[in-house]
């Protein structure tokens, strides 16, 4: 393993990163919910927090692959996201699927020590 690489290894392994989707609608967005869950998943997010209409079976079926594949990720509904913003202890990055062009942002997110 290079230097950057286990620079990179041992942020990413030490640092607990929380996903929350906003305005979750059950028959609309189910693919994209799903995708976003399995994507965070993927990249070694510890939790996804979603809030919107409570989804169990979205729920129920992202933990069940966590079930069958390992590890500790999991999705949680949270009714009122302002109140959780407010409190979050730790870092806020906005991301959205129509902003920015991450290519475009990526030299002033590099500023920051800790993100």
């Amino acid at each position: 393993m290079k230097g950057n690489d286990l620079k990179s290894f041992l942020i990413i392994k030490f640092m607990a990163v929380y996903v929350l989707k906003l305005g979750h609608r059950i028959h609309r967005d189910y693919r994209l919910d799903t995708h976003l869950a399995l994507a965070a998943r993927a990249l070694l997010a510890d939790k996804l927090y979603y809030s919107g209409q409570k989804d169990s079976k979205f729920e129920d079926n992202i933990n069940k692959v966590t079930k069958k594949f390992g590890g500790s990720f999991c999705v949680d509904f949270i009714s009122n996201h302002l109140n959780f913003i407010k409190h979050f202890n730790g870092k806020k990055v906005h991301l959205t699927m129509y902003g920015i062009e991450i290519k475009n942002k990526i030299k002033e997110l590099k500023q920051f020590d800790e993100l």
